[in-house]
């Protein structure tokens, strides 16, 4: 660091280059500025060379030179002409050291060059006519001036005639109005008590001449240091500040969906369209997709084997080839995350940061902010991790969403709710996401995108596409496949005359799945002529049958063929009960399995069921990695397996219950034979499941326990089971006694388990084994929980702490808000707890479990109370900054503001019909308003005083 000082000719001259060391025996000052134009500032050379004198910048330089001089200093520190800015090197160990430079001065002096003080004003403290141009200055706005604030203990003010102002305890309160930053930090509280969020507060709207340093001037706010890099934008800088806060990639953070993009690996050999088929629609999508419409969202539905998938690939496809895909959801029934909507929004955030330019640093910021967004609602997610990251997109651009096979997310209200997060898209302005959706017409998708308007969404049915079109591409698609086959099986070409294509046409009847399916039987014979035969000829299904129909014979021929004629009657009665159950699995799993994996969970022969599914390849993708996990070609097969009328060979046909049945008991089965305590070998009771390895987790508990432990309940439930004796070997009497409902034993195990599991919830979550440790231990003495598994406590602990000896009435507690919590409320039902804070948020929480629902955000002052609507659909919340808010109690989204009053609103209720609320406020009034319109429609007046509490008679004719 080199320091300036006086020289013999009133000039100013540089110290030699000076060390930490060397620095302690030289106080210096600093000075904090604004620069004027580059060629008016005093730069290296110019102190070098001797000039510079005529540069207007030369006054800051004279005034810090007179400024230390009065207080006793020699030495003093300006950034225009100290750095020797034309060494990269020197440049950027100065920028990574600024912050500790400024905290290393002795005094720092603020030079406003665009405030003067009036020579009349009075220097009395309370009289200061410069306010108004010292809270406008242009010192304010910058980007560097945060650390030039915060670091040094000692920070005067001087206008442009260098009268001093104040410092930065005189001045205190007015820099906390302009700057929005806490008193306490001004008043030199260590930063590192402040959130990351907070900080970034801090920083945000503030301008820096090159776009980098919006990112560089917060190194020393966050003690982080990293090489400056000039020209790599303020995006990529952001970035990698961000990683060096935190050490890691937030985005990685996030739960990830990892077979549901469409490139994903376990969908890499799947087809888009072929060359000349589908052409009219595809060329209507692209031109839907490149407009500048309304209609964000263009439904393509279809039925079961139309082909609906294959053209949503193709779309992907074409839009990343135009840098266009912002992200892709492909949902499969029993393909684990992929048929879930819960890891939806965070796959599709994660996709877009690393396709839309600019918005990665917005989503890390979302997650820096809400470290626990990723448990919260998928519409508080959609909110912030998606919506508010595009948002704050400075160039327009248009990326598309596709989001496949909708109809196979489990649970129709989820599904629902994907229909509702995507049409909010729509809000977007300079950034367009225009939403690809492809589902069958299932009633409660249909029933979603209703509530989108005409305007705003486009459709296209595919089964109705004419038959001479259909009927082409699906002529094209068997030549191109057949034309394959033959080649592999040596046939000549042309081997398949016109007839055999065009009988096989009549017979896929409109569905791609038939004509992809019969392919794949053709293929896999050694006899490919034979298989074609069987069928071309047509003999096994009316010819006027619909497609299902033609599709069901299909795979009943499939069935039929993989089935060896050798054996014997006793041999075949074995052979389709055992193909029922590897199939029945298959089918039902939540999540798909490894054949290794398969076998381990329903102890049958690994070998036996890979010879079973040798000749299946026509309808399951049978991988050849170990570890590769079954799927099935199409969902379709699911539907056949599973319908009596549909599977009309019975031998194959599976009832849903019983193979959810087998497969719960197959679950209990394998976890009780398997688990035990310390399951991945962790030495200290203490370690975070955090940092524990997803590798020795994956070799400790294998994949087949891994499902048993999470999708066990789910097929208790699809059974339609009670936990009942067929399990009594397995799992301990004490929670699976008799199916006798009213099993007292039974409630007592399931209510105290409830209990334990919400006391020791927190602790075990973050650290596994504290489930023995703590909560086991710290739990009362009569608990049956404690008493059952007693014996489980470490030995190690010598000495049992005192314990209540039953449970208190504490539940839960249930931890989120940033502030006090000034109110809370039931909903009538008693499912959801709603509470208001002084952190200006309403947060909504499940009353069962303490998941925090929703976060809803909008006022600007503490919230003073709270109240559910009588039907317990609308959340109303008053606040400090003047307002009532309603707000929607499933969704979470603000309906309506009610903004009448002039003070703090105090109190609020809804009228018994739930039609109107009442608020009272510090305003002295009463106002009613419309709770469906948000309108006011009487203000009350007579007080003389805050109105503190109000209520509706019984009847709802009289506010008291």
């Amino acid at each position: 660091m080199r320091l300036l000082q006086s020289d013999q000719s009133g000039g100013f001259c540089l110290t030699e280059d000076l060390t930490d060391d060397e620095l302690s025996s030289h106080p210096y000052a600093i000075l904090s500025h604004t620069w004027g134009k580059d060629d008016e500032e005093v730069n290296f050379a110019d102190l070098q060379s001797g000039s510079g004198h005529t540069k207007l910048g030369y006054k800051k330089l004279r005034f810090c030179g007179e400024q230390v001089e009065k207080d006793g200093l020699r030495y003093f520190w300006m950034d225009t002409c100290c750095i020797d800015k034309s060494s990269s090197a020197e440049l950027s160990k100065a920028i990574t050291s600024m912050f500790r430079w400024y905290g290393g001065a002795v005094r720092c002096y603020v030079y406003l060059a665009d405030v003067t003080a009036r020579a009349s004003a009075s220097t009395h403290e309370s009289s200061r006519p410069w306010e108004p141009a010292f809270g406008s200055s242009r010192w304010f706005r910058r980007g560097w001036t945060l650390q030039e604030l915060l670091a040094p203990r000692s920070v005067e003010f001087f206008d442009l005639h260098g009268t001093q102002l104040g410092d930065k305890k005189s001045l205190e309160q007015l820099l906390h109005e302009v700057t929005q930053i806490p008193l306490s930090a001004l008043r030199n509280t260590p930063l590192d008590e402040f959130g990351v969020d907070e900080r970034m507060f801090w920083a945000e709207g503030r301008e820096t001449k090159h776009s980098e340093d919006r990112a560089y001037c917060l190194l020393g706010l966050f003690g982080v240091s990293m090489v400056p890099n000039y020209g790599e934008g303020v995006d990529r800088a952001f970035t990698r500040l961000q990683k060096e806060i935190q050490g890691e990639d937030f985005i990685a953070r996030l739960p990830y969906a990892a077979d549901a993009p469409f490139n994903s690996n376990t969908s890499q050999h799947e087809d888009a369209c072929l060359p000349n088929t589908r052409v009219d629609l595809l060329n209507m999508i692209y031109m839907w997709a490149n407009g500048d419409g309304e209609q964000h969202i263009f439904w393509l539905s279809g039925l079961a084997g139309t082909g609906k998938t294959t053209v949503a690939r193709s779309v992907a496809l074409l839009s990343r080839a135009k840098q266009q895909l912002g992200a892709s959801f492909f949902f499969s029934k029993g393909g684990g995350d992929a048929g879930r909507a819960v890891k939806f929004v965070t796959s599709i955030a994660v996709q877009l940061a690393r396709s839309v330019p600019g918005v990665h640093r917005h989503i890390s910021n979302a997650i820096i902010q809400r470290p626990e967004i990723a448990s919260q609602s998928l519409r508080d997610q959609w909110q912030y991790l998606v919506l508010e990251p595009q948002s704050k997109l400075e160039k327009p651009a248009t990326f598309v969403l596709i989001v496949d096979a909708l109809d196979e997310c489990e649970g129709s209200t989820d599904a629902q709710l994907v229909v509702q997060l995507l049409a909010m898209s729509g809000s977007l302005k300079r950034v367009q996401l225009r939403v690809f959706l492809t589902s069958r017409p299932e009633v409660h998708i249909q029933y979603g995108l209703d509530q989108v308007p005409d305007a705003k969404r486009q459709g296209f049915v595919l089964h109705q596409v004419s038959p001479p079109t259909i009927n082409h591409d699906i002529r094209l698609f068997l030549k191109h496949e057949l034309d394959r086959i033959g080649r592999q099986h040596y046939q000549e070409p042309g081997w398949l005359g016109a007839e055999v294509i065009e009988n096989l046409v009549r017979r896929a009847s409109g569905l791609f799945i038939w004509a992809a399916t019969a392919c794949r039987f053709i293929s896999e014979g050694t006899f490919a002529e034979d298989r074609l035969d069987m069928l071309a000829d047509g003999s096994d299904c009316d010819s006027a049958a619909g497609p299902e129909r033609h599709l069901d014979q299909l795979y009943l021929t499939v069935l039929q063929k993989s089935v060896q004629n050798s054996y014997t009657a006793a041999e075949l009665a074995k052979y389709h009960g055992l193909m029922r159950q590897i199939l029945g699995s298959i089918v039902a799993l939540s999540s798909p399995l490894s054949v290794q994996s398969l076998s381990a969970l329903i102890l049958i022969p690994e070998q036996r069921v890979n010879r079973m599914l040798k000749w299946l390849h026509a309808i399951l993708d049978v991988p050849k990695g170990q570890n590769q996990p079954l799927r099935l070609h199409h969902p379709s097969f699911r539907d056949f397996l599973f319908s009596k009328d549909r599977c009309a060979d019975e031998k194959f046909y599976v009832d849903e219950k019983q193979a959810h049945a087998t497969l719960a008991s197959k679950c209990i089965e394998l976890m009780s034979s398997r688990l035990k305590q310390n399951m991945c070998g962790m030495k200290a009771p203490g370690t975070l499941a955090a940092k524990v390895g997803k590798d020795r987790i994956a070799q400790r508990i294998r994949s087949e326990l891994q499902y048993a432990c999470i999708n066990w309940i789910q097929h208790v439930a699809k059974a339609g089971m009670q936990l009942c004796n067929a399990q009594q070997k397995s799992v301990d009497q004490t929670i699976v006694t008799a199916q006798d409902k009213d099993s007292t034993q039974l409630h007592a195990f399931v209510h105290d388990m409830k209990r334990f599991a919400l006391y020791g919830r927190a602790a075990v979550e973050q650290a596994p084994l504290q489930v023995y440790y703590s909560t086991l231990m710290f739990t009362p003495t009569n608990s049956v929980v404690k008493q059952r598994f007693a014996n489980d406590i470490p030995a190690c602990i010598k000495r049992s702490p005192q314990v209540e000896w039953e449970w208190n009435a504490l539940l839960q507690t249930l931890e989120g808000h940033t502030s006090r919590v000034e109110a809370v409320a039931f909903s009538p039902d008693g499912k959801t707890v709603a509470s208001g804070s002084n952190d200006s948020t309403v947060k909504l929480w499940d009353a069962g479990t303490g998941t925090e629902q929703h976060t809803l955000s909008g006022h600007t002052g503490w919230v003073n109370a709270i109240v559910f609507s009588p039907d317990g659909k609308t959340v109303a919340s008053a606040s400090h900054d003047k307002t009532v808010k309603l707000w929607d109690a499933g969704t979470g989204t603000e309906q309506h503001t009610l903004s009448g009053h002039t003070g703090w609103v105090n109190a609020i209720v809804f009228s018994p019909d739930g039609k109107t609320v009442a608020s009272a406020s510090d305003d002295n009034t009463v106002q009613l308003s419309d709770a469906g319109t948000g309108l006011e429609q009487h203000t009350l007046v007579g007080h003389t005083d805050s109105v503190n509490a109000i209520v509706f008679s019984p009847d709802g004719k009289t506010v008291a």
